[in-house]
């Protein structure tokens, strides 16, 4: 894992999405449309890991592009 990732970064899909106030299952998404720029970090018991900045950056870009270029 990176140490410059703080322990709070450290997210699983599902808490993702309780902070970025979306759906599981759009997180997920978004990790296997993205899975170039989206790796998991680690896992914490059988869950893949993630960096919560990666997501949030996704989110963003999500939110901002027009409807005619969402998949």
């Amino acid at each position: 894992m990176d140490p410059e990732i703080a322990p709070e970064d450290v997210v699983t899909p599902s808490q993702a999405a309780a902070r970025l106030g979306v759906p599981a299952g759009t997180v997920r998404s978004w990790i296997s449309r993205n899975r170039d720029r989206v790796q998991p970090i680690g896992t914490i018991g059988r869950y893949n890991v993630y960096d919560y900045r990666v997501l949030a950056r996704i989110e963003v870009e999500m939110r901002y592009k027009p409807d005619s270029e969402v998949a």
